[in-house]
Parts: C-alpha cells; structure tokens; sequence
C-alpha cells in the first residue's frame, strides 16, 4: 500500500478496501460462499463491497436501521445505507442489517451480514457524493426495499468477519506514508530545478531545506510505527486501537507535509497539474474513511479512562452519557387509530394553522419521503387542496421524481421552522433532521417502527404512510 500510495491514494484504499472485505469473508463464510462470490471478486469478474455506514448512528451497530427478518428460508431486508464505496458499480455487497431490536454486542448477536447482488429487485442507489477527495472512487447511498435474500447468503460467522474488518484502518497509515513520500521527493526535485541566481533552491535556501528536513524527519518515525505495525500482524499481533491510530495520525501528518510542500512550490503548488494539491485533498478525505476521527478519539478514551456508568432515568432509561432521543430533543407520544380516523387528526391539526403554498411562509408543512414515492401525483394534489407546500427529502429526490422542484430538505436543501411538519414515508437521516429541527411539532408517519424520524417527532405513526394519504384526500374532498 505504501508504494501504490506514492501514485494515489485512492487506488491504495481500494485496493485496501478489496483486500479487507475479501479476506474478512474467506475467514468467515461457507466454502459455498466463498466459491461464488470471493473468487470472482478476486479474480476480477465481479466487484465487491461493504454496506455498513448509516445515517443514524454511522458504525454504531446497535443503532443500525436496516433489519432483516427471517422469512422461511430467506430474509426479507429494509433500510439504507450511506456513503458506502462503489455504491453503484458494485456487483454484490455485503450488507450488515440487525435482526433483533435489541442487540448484544459482545456475541454480536442480532446482526447479521448478507451477500447481496445489486441486480436483487429491491436494491437501488441514491446520490453518489462530490467530495473533496479520493475521485476516483464513487461515494452514495444504497436504498434495500424488501429485498429477498436467501439463508445460504448469510455469512455464517458474523464476529470473525466484523472483527477482521478493522485491519483496514492500518492501511490507511501505509498510505499516508507512501503520500508523504511522494510529495517531499517532489518538492525536493522541484527546489533543486528551480533556479534563482544561477542557483538552485535547493542549494541556497535553507529555509526551504529545514522544512524538507523536518518532514522527512516526520515522515522516518511514522514510517517506524507503520511497519512495527505490520510486523505485529505478521506475528499474530492485531491491535485494533494501534491500526487505528496509524490512519487518525497518518493523514493528518500527510495532510501537514503536503500542505507545507505546496507552499515551498509557491503558487504553482495550488495548480492540479503540478500533482501535491491532491494530496492534501485525499489526505482531509482520509479523516472519514472506515470511522471518523472523532469515533476514534472516543474509543482510545474509553479504553483509557471509561465513563462512569450512571443510573439511567426511570422514565427514558437514558443516561447522561447517552440521549434516548434524536437531534430535536422530543418525547415521542403515540398517535394511534385507524387509517381513518389518523387522517382525520391530521386534517384538524392543520386545518387550526395558518396556511400558505410557499415554503418558508406557511405555518404548515407536508414532507414527503421515498416511502411514498407511489403516492406522488396524490400529494401534490393534497397540498394544492390544503394550501400547503409539499417538500420531500434526499431519499426521495434520489429517485428522480422530483427533478426541476427545488423544495428539498435537510443539509443539501432548505432549512425550515414551520409550526408544523408532517413527513409521510421519510425514515429521517441525520442530513434530513437538521433541515426541520427548529420546526414546532413534528407528526410522522412510516411503515417501518424503527424509522429514526420517530426520535425527532412529537407524535409518531406506525402505518402505511400512502393508506393515510389516500383517507385524508378522500375527507379533505
């Protein structure tokens, strides 16, 4: 990895990613398993990747939104996934779905890993990401809707492949190593063909060779630490925390190296042909790969000075340490009835609003998910016989239906403060609650009890957000 990391370092993390993901499944999945999908992925026939990140929660395995549920001899999976890599060129991944409310970490008992081929009717992908670096590799979302998996695709030995997914971080830091590297050669080859004076840089600025002397200094005892690493691996030894350590401090150090190299080209270091600029930029990209930094640093401290464990809240079961709710801080009242009598209650509360068919003006708003992606022509018509406007969220948007409406929410989109929001079909990621967060009271309905939307609404509805859809059009009529 460190001398593939000297051309790119996205080549280096694919090849990374591939070398992990493969080898955590040979360790782990049936000769059956390994036959049909790992050799072709190996032999280049077939691509390969891992579906893990969520929006909520990110790595955390128990916070996981995608359940899978045992159906006969299949399993029946549901959710989304985020910034997953070759979301779209993918021929098969590997996704991690829970299979029981509550999970046991220590056994990993209730997560389950799934072979999926992308061609399964039910798998989609979203919005592949623009990101600051590593181009060459193709960022998005992966949407799983009622996607039938057979058993013989479950991978058999759930904690030996998690575990043996860690090693990936260590080749992160090799890398970086192999980024340092290029960058100061060079910077040294350019300052000993830049002439001034009849003289090169390189021999009459000191300045210029102190920080060159500095970096490779920096660079020597990373070096010491990447290979002691991958030494104790050769032997046995896998620190998850030590692996860990080389990718949090291996892109920064690559981060400060190439920033200062650039700046010893003076302006052309900013120029993409001169090649230093890139690295900087998959150097900062490096900070999210695998976990973020910020997961990381949480973890060593835990492992060096642990929380002190508090007596949860006799009514949440929270502890300080650990919010039960979402984003909005609500406690979350059930609204329950029929599909009739639901639709009803919402007419009522909106109907006691202000209403307006411009977003941002309008007491009232109707947000509508990829959940209800059946029901779109029902609400526009909805929001027309309101008077409301009708937003929706990336999920949706990913689908393509709402091309030339710019009514979306969350990050990418509008940030809005209505007294009211109603959600129809949107599960909630987080780049979606930050867009309704300063709302008043939020209702939403989805179909799926474990949606995250219900940690940030005021009243949730378990149901078939396009049954409600249809009664509330049948009575606002």
């Amino acid at each position: 990895m460190e001398e593939v990391g000297k051309v790119s370092f996205t080549a280096a993390f694919l090849l990374s990613d591939l070398q992990t993901h493969h080898g955590a499944a040979v360790k782990s999945s049936t000769k059956e398993q390994i036959q049909k999908f790992v050799v072709p992925a190996i032999n280049g026939k077939m691509m390969m990747g891992l579906a893990g990140n969520e929006a909520q929660g990110g790595n955390a395995l128990d916070e996981y939104q995608t359940f899978a549920k045992k159906d006969g001899d299949n399993w029946i999976i549901n959710g989304s996934k985020v910034f997953i890599t070759e979301a779209d060129t993918a021929d098969v991944l590997l996704v991690i779905a829970r299979t029981k409310d509550k999970v046991d970490l220590t056994k990993m008992d209730g997560i389950e890993v799934f072979y999926v081929k992308t061609d399964t009717p039910g798998v989609s992908t979203g919005h592949i990401e623009k990101k600051i670096g590593w181009h060459s590799s193709r960022t998005g979302t992966v949407y799983l809707k009622n996607v039938v998996v057979s058993d013989k695709n479950r991978i058999p030995d759930t904690i030996t492949f998690l575990m043996n997914l860690g090693t990936e971080a260590g080749s992160i830091g090799a890398t970086a190593l192999g980024g340092m590297e290029y960058v100061v050669d060079e910077t040294i080859e350019f300052l000993k063909n830049r002439i001034q004076h009849d003289e090169s840089l390189w021999n009459t600025n000191q300045s210029s060779r102190t920080t060159v002397g500095k970096a490779l200094i920096a660079i020597s005892n990373f070096r010491n630490s990447v290979y002691g690493h991958y030494a104790n691996r050769m032997n046995g030894i896998n620190d998850s925390i030590e692996a860990g350590s080389l990718k949090y401090s291996g892109g920064r150090l690559l981060e400060k190296i190439a920033r200062d190299m650039m700046l010893l080209h003076g302006g052309s270091g900013s120029i993409y042909e001169t090649g230093i600029e890139r690295f900087l930029r998959d150097a900062l990209q490096s900070e999210f790969a695998i976990f973020s930094n910020a997961s990381f640093l949480d973890t060593v401290i835990e492992s060096y000075a642990p929380a002190e464990t508090e007596k949860p809240d006799a009514t949440t079961g929270a502890s300080k340490h650990k919010s039960a709710d979402g984003i909005r801080k609500v406690n979350t009242k059930v609204l329950s009835g029929t599909e009739e009598e639901i639709a009803k209650k919402l007419l009522k509360e909106i109907s006691s609003y202000k209403n307006d068919p411009v977003l941002n003006q309008s007491e009232v708003v109707l947000i509508a998910g990829r959940g209800v992606i059946n029901s779109w022509n029902k609400l526009n018509e909805l929001s027309k016989q309101l008077n409301i406007p009708f937003a929706y969220s990336r999920g949706l948007e990913d689908t393509g239906i709402t091309k030339g409406l710019n009514n979306l929410i969350g990050i990418s989109g509008n940030t809005i403060s209505p007294k009211l929001v109603i959600t129809m079909g949107v599960s909630g990621a987080f780049h979606f609650i930050t867009g309704i967060k300063n709302a008043g009271e939020v209702i939403s309905v989805d179909i799926n009890e474990h949606a995250p939307i219900f940690k940030n609404a005021n009243y949730k509805v378990v149901s078939d957000a396009n049954k409600i859809i249809d009664e509330m059009l049948e009575n606002v009529k």
